[in-house]
């Protein structure tokens, strides 16, 4: 059985803690490889890890996007 390689992007504590609870309690297949609350390191960490899964905070993944089309 292969592992979905996931990285999470959130910036509250207490909603990370809570996802990466339910993977380990419903995602058994999932290997958390990256986690971050930053835009920034959220950015260099996709690239170094090139995860399968990013599950990412909307309103992060709203900042990402107007940073990239900005660019």
């Amino acid at each position: 059985m292969s592992t979905i390689r996931t990285v999470i992007v959130e910036d509250i504590p207490a909603e990370l803690a809570w996802t990466k609870n339910q993977l380990s309690i419903h995602c058994p297949d999932v290997e958390l490889v990256g986690e971050t609350g930053h835009l920034e390191e959220a950015t260099r960490l996709i690239k170094a890890t090139r995860p399968d899964l990013l599950l990412m905070d909307i309103e992060i993944r709203a900042a990402l996007v107007m940073t990239y089309s900005t660019d």
